[in-house]
């Protein structure tokens, strides 16, 4: 099993489509090209995906055809499509196909929690025995999460939960270079795989309607930085604090709730809640949500005795005044 994490949602439909296709007609593949090879699309329409095949096709000098290609295009169906698993196998049995592309694979989840590993495993679970069972491979697409991907680990980009990524036999991760410009769309190409050898990255080029590699000798190591936008994270980390410390007496909260009382967006509350456990946050199993840690506990009430102090020295010293004797 194989899974190309593309580039992030902004550039979803105009390369990581295009890629996903390319892998199947460019002579570079050549181990796919006596192969059957059947691509289930849900997001384009048959008229799409057959223009970019012409428009590949052109572009490597108008060479090969596509008869061992079946394209199944699935937009608006895929309750239908995995709800007739069992007759999708026959098929496929029957018409001898090698190769099974999905683009993308979280429309399997028919909107399921993308974030939740246990789902997750479940549905790429169902994918292995798929392959297992009919003896293919399975490339899938997946994209990443907003923001920068710069400080990440190839494995941590992809939106949604970690299964993702670390479920297949092979990762191509595409992550924006420093050098890309909105004109020309440059990526560091990473590949992350289970039985081979590690594999150097390398830089490749958008040329349009190919990725093509670099022959300039761009560092791969350089990755896009993004500027963030929004409140400061440790101005995040204190306002969860602050709602934390007043539902201490509740025995904690959930994130949701965190998230409705700071005004801030529930998948970075939770982001934020990680890197603050287990030192000042755990989990609250009595609420399913958090509640502060013993430690933080601990400095709250040594704070709160330092602030009683301080306003015992202060009343002290108004007490100590001429006017008040």
């Amino acid at each position: 099993m194989a899974k190309n994490s593309g580039s992030p949602r902004r550039l979803r439909d105009s390369k990581r489509g295009f890629y996903s296709i390319s892998v199947i007609v460019s002579p570079t593949a050549s181990r796919f090209l006596d192969s059957k090879v059947v691509i289930f699309d849900l997001e384009l329409t048959r008229r799409g995906v057959r223009r970019r095949l012409k428009q590949i096709q052109k572009e490597l000098g108008g060479e090969g055809d596509f008869d061992n290609l079946k394209i199944c295009c699935l937009r608006g169906k895929a309750r239908r499509f995995c709800g007739n698993l069992k007759a999708v196998r026959e098929q496929i049995r029957e018409q001898n196909f090698e190769v099974v592309i999905i683009d993308p694979v979280y429309k399997f989840l028919l909107g399921k929690e993308e974030n939740s590993n246990g789902i997750v495993a479940s549905v790429l679970e169902e994918l292995t025995e798929f392959c297992a069972e009919l003896g293919v491979a399975l490339i899938y697409v997946h994209h990443h999460s907003k923001g920068n991907q710069a400080g990440k680990d190839s494995l941590d980009r992809g939106a949604g939960a970690g299964a993702w990524a670390r479920d297949p036999d092979a990762l191509l991760d595409l992550t924006e270079h420093k050098k890309s410009t909105k004109e020309e769309r440059i990526f560091t190409a990473e590949l992350t795989v289970r039985e081979f050898p590690p594999q150097d990255k390398f830089v490749v080029r958008w040329k349009f309607p190919l990725l093509v590699r670099d022959a300039e000798g761009l560092d791969p190591e350089e990755l896009k930085q993004i500027k963030q936008g929004g409140r400061p994270k440790n101005e995040i980390g204190d306002v969860i604090l602050a709602v934390l410390r007043m539902c201490d007496s509740e025995g904690g909260t959930t994130a949701k709730r965190i998230s409705e009382a700071s005004l801030t967006g529930l998948r970075t509350v939770q982001r934020r809640i990680k890197d603050l456990m287990p030192q000042r946050v755990v989990k609250a199993v009595s609420v399913g949500g958090y509640q502060l840690s013993l430690a933080e506990r601990e400095r709250v009430e040594h704070f709160k005795a330092e602030q009683e102090k301080e306003e015992a020295l202060v009343h002290e010293k108004k007490a100590a005044t001429p006017e008040n004797r």
